[in-house]
């Protein structure tokens, strides 16, 4: 986000888990703070390397704020009799005859990370919850 904001950037869409400290950092950026939108964003840096390291699922930042009770999704049953579409809700090779490419290879979706993941399990849970106490000051919702 902060290279963009120094390109000249207007406007910025993140994921919406901390959508709060995006909001502050750009804020910021645009009240001429530039070091304190910097510090504010890498808050955002630093807790997307817990979660990434723990395998925590998008949706479970979510589940920990109270935003939803749970991280189930019904996109798999919504698209499943949807012509070109997999059964993971992916459109694409599927669609245009190819296979689809090997776990953990491409694909999208994967937020540039290759290779398995770590399975996310309680021990990944308490550390993405300790991660968002350390947030807390800066969470607004």
């Amino acid at each position: 986000m902060i290279s963009e904001l120094l390109l000249g950037a207007q406007g910025f869409c993140p994921t919406v888990d901390l959508a709060d400290i995006y909001a502050q950092a750009y804020d910021l950026w645009y009240a001429g703070k530039h070091t304190e939108a910097f510090d504010m964003f890498a808050r955002v840096l630093c807790f997307e390397s817990v979660t990434q390291a723990v395998g925590a699922p998008g949706k479970y930042v979510l589940v920990a704020r109270g935003v939803f009770k749970n991280t189930r999704s019904r996109r798999g049953a919504m698209v499943a009799g949807m012509p070109g579409v997999s059964a993971t809700g992916t459109a694409g090779a599927a669609a245009r005859g190819g296979a689809m490419p090997p776990e953990g290879r491409g694909g999208g979706g994967g937020g540039g990370r290759r290779g398995p993941s770590k399975p996310f399990d309680a021990e990944g849970e308490k550390t993405v919850r300790a991660a968002l106490e350390l947030l807390k000051p800066h969470l607004r919702a």
